[in-house]
């Protein structure tokens, strides 16, 4: 039987968590999970059980699952008051490895992190902690300085993007479109059509799955740099897919505080829209049954959308859900040779 999605009561209790609570059942959002999670199709539930239930005012702050994080979340405090008095930085990687047998696994350390952030109220740069991003750009674009020669062009080659880059004074781009594609599979199939000789002024950016912090500062000092230049993203059709696009638009709604509140409101998801699969004759073959994964994460994302005011985006999670399918973006690469370049991202491009 097809399921139909319901406008929820929208109740602005849900987000107003406790800055050390993990979220319903444990489950955790933050920007440096490498979630490639928009090609899975499993229904493995994602809690961490060593997560769950926990809060300052828990009354199993002394039993054992709470000592744990009690544990994880002082050493954090203790590592970031060691970066703040010898006013030095440190990447997330250094600081696991600086205290591996406390921490045991890098999750461990990452839900810290976020929890003191937020208990904190300061993002993670101002706490000196700083990410080695898995992000990438290529296009029209040059990032100057004002008192010397430094200078870095993003037309002769990939760039990976780091967070020094937006101590650049300025950048200068005939871009008339900035593009960000979910998948670095997608961003490399396109440099292999020549994309880039087809569409010189266009500015590609890939986060390679789930965003990270620095991927996202990076778009944001981008947009205030060049304000006039529409900026796009292409998904996977998928609630993964809708979940990145809204976290590059609006950020985390787990770790907001950490982040430093990073979005980019001018952000227009373009596609791949679940909408679209019966008029372009997408193969049957190319469609994806929704796992009970799936939906419960398309229930959550219509409450959250509706509170957002994204009607459309709501509207294309209740087709998702009906049509009980989902699809990669890799499905429209069936419909011909260089379809998606010549003929899907053309037309897109072009109606914007």
């Amino acid at each position: 039987m097809r399921r139909a999605l319901k406008r929820p009561h929208q109740n602005s209790e849900e987000f107003n968590a406790d800055p050390f609570e993990e979220g319903e059942n444990g489950d955790w959002d933050f920007e440096d999970n490498e979630q490639q999670q928009s090609t899975s199709s499993g229904d493995s539930d994602t809690s961490n059980p060593v997560d769950n239930e926990f809060s300052r005012n828990s009354p199993e702050l002394l039993g054992t699952t709470s000592k744990r994080l009690l544990t994880f979340r002082l050493r954090v405090l203790a590592q970031i008051y060691e970066l703040l008095v010898e006013n030095r930085h440190a990447t997330k990687r250094d600081l696991f490895y600086e205290s591996k047998k406390i921490y045991e696994q890098q999750s461990n350390f990452d839900r810290a992190l976020t929890a003191v952030c937020n208990f904190l109220m300061a993002s993670r740069s101002e706490l000196h902690v700083i990410s080695c991003s898995k992000g990438f750009a290529i296009g029209s674009l040059r990032l100057l300085n004002a008192l010397d020669d430094n200078e870095i062009n993003f037309r002769f080659g990939m760039i990976a993007l780091n967070e020094s880059l937006v101590n650049f004074d300025f950048a200068e781009s005939d871009a008339t479109a900035i593009l960000i594609l979910e998948k670095d599979s997608v961003f490399q199939h396109l440099l292999d059509e020549k994309f880039m000789e087809m569409f010189p002024k266009t500015i590609l950016v890939t986060g390679r799955g789930y965003p990270d912090i620095c991927t996202r500062q990076f778009l944001n000092w981008l947009a205030s740099q060049l304000p006039n230049i529409p900026m796009f993203i292409l998904t996977d059709a998928d609630p993964y897919g809708i979940e990145i696009f809204l976290t590059y638009k609006y950020g985390s709604d787990r770790s907001w505080i950490e982040s430093g509140g990073i979005t980019l409101p001018q952000l227009k998801w373009i596609g791949f829209l679940p909408s679209e699969a019966n008029n372009l004759s997408v193969p049957e073959n190319q469609l994806l049954k929704l796992t009970n994964s799936d939906k419960r994460r398309i229930e959550k994302l219509s409450k959250r959308v509706l509170l957002l005011e994204e009607n459309a985006v709501f509207d294309e999670l209740a087709i998702m859900l009906s049509n009980n399918c989902k699809l990669e973006i890799e499905a429209l690469y069936t419909l011909g040779d260089k379809f998606l370049s010549t003929v899907y991202l053309k037309y897109k491009l072009e109606q914007h």
